[in-house]
């Protein structure tokens, strides 16, 4: 098979370094969000409401500056924090 042609121009090369740096960036953004949000299930499993407050505070906030960046979707967001909300409302 044909080898794939290296990027060859400066701005080519600098545009991929900068999606290696954003790649890195939201990878660890997105894994954040997600352990902030199992911490959060993890509290509503054990029936700790206050607990499960504090860490949905923290995780809101989270998914938030995730969806203002683009990383996740404005809707995914919205959607995920009303489903944590009424977990815990129902506590």
């Amino acid at each position: 098979m044909a080898k794939p042609k290296s990027k060859r121009h400066a701005s080519a090369l600098k545009a991929h370094r900068k999606s290696l740096v954003r790649k890195a960036f939201n990878y660890q953004v997105r894994s954040r969000v997600r352990t902030l949000t199992a911490k959060v299930l993890k509290d509503i499993s054990a029936k700790n409401k206050e607990a499960a407050t504090a860490s949905f505070i923290l995780a809101q906030s989270a998914w938030q500056k995730a969806a203002k960046t683009g990383i996740f979707t404005k809707q995914a967001a919205s959607r995920k924090i009303g489903n944590l909300a009424s977990k815990i409302a129902a506590l």
